[in-house]
């Protein structure tokens, strides 16, 4: 996807998110998906759905080349699209989105107090486990 492509979604999503003022605070109790999103409607969740409609529009009519579009908010799935011939089931090339992934959920170890630093070595965090070929690049 061309770096214009994705910033213009990326722009596009942040203004759906904040689009809406009211703020639904629900929280599902002991819930987390395993197998499946719990769905709900957009506005359940404090969304605006003629907005994430007309971004699926936008997207579907300037044929950008966008798989798929999944929003969850509060634990809730209340979006999900898929644009031809794209389907659900089918597997995709993520490339950076995994470093985007990684570096969020490295934030949030952070904020939890789950890890002290960044500067800490990966290898750190699994003690006692026999690792394959340790040489000094693994170490560090």
């Amino acid at each position: 996807m061309k770096k214009k492509t994705l910033t213009l979604v990326l722009i596009s999503v942040f203004l759906f998110l904040i689009s809406n003022e009211t703020v639904v605070e629900s929280k599902p109790d002991n819930y987390w998906p395993t197998e499946k999103w719990r769905n709900a409607t957009p506005e359940s969740q404090g969304m605006d759905s003629e907005i994430l409609n007309n971004m699926l529009n936008f997207i579907t009519m300037s044929r950008k080349a966008i798989r798929s579009v999944i929003v969850v908010r509060n634990g809730y799935m209340i979006t999900e699209a898929y644009f031809y011939p794209f389907k659900k089931k089918m597997w995709h090339i993520m490339h950076s989105c995994s470093k985007s992934i990684m570096s969020s959920l490295i934030g949030i170890a952070l904020e939890k107090k789950l890890i002290s630093n960044i500067n800490t070595p990966v290898i750190n965090y699994f003690n006692g486990l026999n690792i394959s070929n340790l040489d000094e690049r693994k170490k560090t």
